[in-house]
């Protein structure tokens, strides 16, 4: 809860989650009292579904703004894929000539990659 209640109150745009888990021949391996799979399951989930919340405020608070975006090779249902100079991931139509090329591009939530 402290752990939560502190993220929760800073401007962050994306936690990277892991649960932990036991490695051989280290002092946390040795220690007593190791909460259960499932506590440590729900745990995760909700830091996943905080860092979720997160980066999607993040994202929209860009909406409207012309960013850089480094557009990728990626090519998926006749878009291209990129992200913009501060990590945000957008699509923009297929266009070759755009592949692995810098455009200022206007975000918008059309343009949003949430996953």
């Amino acid at each position: 809860k402290e752990t939560y209640d502190f993220l929760t109150s800073l401007p962050l745009s994306y936690l990277h989650v892991f649960t932990y888990s036991k490695r051989p021949h280290t002092l946390a391996a040795m220690m007593q009292n190791h909460l259960p799979a499932m506590v440590k399951k729900e745990r995760t989930n909700q830091l996943l579904a905080l860092s979720h919340e997160k980066k999607k405020k993040f994202y929209q608070e860009h909406c409207g703004q012309e960013r850089m975006v480094l557009i990728e090779s990626t090519e998926e249902h006749g878009c291209l894929f990129g992200f913009t100079d501060n990590y945000i991931k957008v699509k923009t139509p297929y266009k070759k000539e755009l592949i692995n090329t810098i455009i200022n591009l206007k975000v918008e939530e059309n343009s949003l990659c949430m996953d």
